[in-house]
């Protein structure tokens, strides 16, 4: 079994990157982390929709190919102005080359169909943005028919991270790896 985890956080260090790297290591997958610093927003230029990729080349090129070929999807995102980051916002707009053209938006996912997202957030309590990740998990359904397992958010999160003395956190993050492959 193979996993992508996407760290949508300009920090490849910090509390995000630890949530999703916990969650991958909980599936017993083969994992391949991506974060989205430098991968450049989505511009409508429309070429995907006759080349099914993004003609853009920056670092979505690797991770369409990881995505090619994997069984789990892990999408990690801080809570930022009370949403996901842009970071994250330019994962999904990037998967818009898997959408057939108008009218019929005929799906062409060529990846996981299984998917978790996770929140890293300050705020303490934990429940206070899903409805803005129930958008993220909405999108994945919708258009590419991608099972999405209930988020894992980690609140009171300080801008050091200071997970890895959470074992609550630990915890929670293998058991939804777990969850997520099946296990």
């Amino acid at each position: 079994m193979k996993a992508v985890g996407i760290v949508a956080s300009p920090r490849m260090d910090g509390n995000t990157a630890f949530v999703v790297g916990r969650v991958l290591e909980g599936t017993g997958a083969e994992g391949r982390v991506f974060g989205m610093n430098g991968i450049e927003p989505c511009s409508a230029c429309m070429a995907c929709k006759g080349t099914v990729r993004c003609v853009k080349r920056d670092g979505m090129q690797a991770i369409y190919e990881a995505l090619a070929v994997s069984d789990l999807l892990v999408v990690g995102s801080p809570i930022y102005l009370d949403h996901i980051s842009a970071q994250a916002w330019t994962f999904l707009n990037r998967l818009y080359c898997f959408i057939g053209p108008a009218p019929q938006l005929e799906n062409r996912w060529r990846g996981p169909r299984r998917c978790l997202v996770t929140a890293t957030q300050g705020r303490p309590a934990e429940g206070h943005y899903l409805p803005q990740l129930g958008q993220i998990t909405a999108v994945l359904r919708k258009y590419w028919s991608i099972e999405c397992q209930e988020p894992l958010v980690v609140g009171g999160c300080r801008r050091e991270p200071d997970l890895a003395a959470r074992p609550e956190v630990i915890s929670a993050a293998l058991a939804a790896g777990r969850r997520l492959a099946g296990r």
